[in-house]
């Protein structure tokens, strides 16, 4: 009757453990290596469970760090952990020559991978890194990033006499190094940056006239304005060959959502393709921000009930990830 039910070991007080892969989950894949993937996978759907013991709605245990670098000459940083997925994020304000007037600064992207796992992860690197840079370059305003400085003195620039004025801009270079690949990057990267970027603060400058340099000051920080808090669901699109023997074309009742897919699910061959949500938690109207696709083909969604599903499920899970965003660490 096919491989048991299974589910993640809990601690005493009812949560999972998410800190670090676990002894379990490792035991899981390992089983999983052994077995046809898809194979494996596919006992579970069909009796309405998952490896893990999830439902299909249901995302991974979700932790958020706000500031585990602060003691670095990083101006932000976050680690977030997604089930056995875990991001470090961090970011770093750099200053240079402004090329547009008035100055405009702009964003970087980057994210790696550990040592020896860049070949099988490079392909997802280039379309996430593509995504935030332009997600954050369109919806952070970047007049906060742009410096003027009379070159006589260390007062900001106040009048129109532009000849004695500094023209700079920062650049904020958001660096997202994966410290455990599990399934779902794109939920877990996104969620990532945005934590840093809650976490940043912008360096107090001062422009040197005698060295025409510009230096940073001890105190006088100021919160990066973030008018949107983009908060991503991932749902996997996956099919089940139909039992239907008079109608083996019909696929409809056999075509399911699967939130937060892990990589044993992302590598069984059954999800095609999978849906990015991400909405807006800066309010309570959870407003769409974006609709991703990845995979080989895009999700059908020709239907508009399918639509609406998701994005209810999004702005639950959204509900759900902004308190962890915005609450305050505990103190000792």
């Amino acid at each position: 009757g096919g491989l048991p039910t299974t589910e993640a070991p809990n601690h005493k007080d009812g949560t999972s453990s998410s800190s670090e892969p676990s002894d379990w989950s490792q035991m899981m894949n390992q089983i999983a290596l052994t077995l046809d993937s898809k194979e494996y996978v596919e006992t579970f759907w069909k009796q309405q469970t998952r490896p893990d013991g999830r439902l299909f709605s249901q995302a991974r245990p979700t932790l958020m760090q706000k500031g585990p670098l602060h003691h670095t000459a990083v101006d932000g940083s976050a680690l977030v952990t997604l089930g056995d997925t875990r991001i470090l994020a961090s970011v770093t304000c750099g200053v240079g020559q402004s090329t547009t007037s008035p100055p405009r600064g702009d964003i970087a992207v980057t994210l790696s991978f550990p040592c020896g796992q860049e070949a099988t992860h490079n392909m997802a690197a280039a379309p996430l890194e593509a995504y935030l840079e332009r997600l954050w370059m369109e919806t952070i305003p970047l007049e906060q990033l742009s410096l003027s400085f009379l070159k006589d003195n260390t007062s900001t620039a106040t009048n129109n006499n532009t000849s004695n004025v500094a023209l700079l801009a920062m650049r904020l270079q958001i660096s997202l190094q994966v410290l455990h690949a599990a399934g779902n990057l794109w939920d877990a990267t996104i969620l990532a940056s945005v934590a840093a970027l809650v976490d940043t603060t912008l360096p107090n400058l001062h422009y040197n006239a005698t060295t025409g340099r510009v230096e940073r000051q001890s105190g006088g920080r100021r919160s990066l304005q973030l008018p949107i808090l983009p908060l991503p669901l991932t749902l996997g699109v996956y099919h089940v060959p139909s039992t239907n023997n008079n109608n083996r074309n019909d696929t409809t009742s056999t075509t399911h959502w699967m939130v937060d897919p892990t990589l044993l699910e992302e590598a069984s061959g059954h999800l095609a393709s999978a849906l990015t949500v991400v909405v807006n938690g800066a309010n309570d109207k959870f407003e769409i921000v974006s609709l991703e696709y990845s995979g080989a083909s895009p999700p059908a969604l020709s239907v508009e009930q399918h639509v609406l599903v998701a994005l209810h499920m999004a702005q639950a899970r959204a509900q759900e990830l902004r308190v962890l965003l915005l609450s305050e660490p505990e103190t000792s």
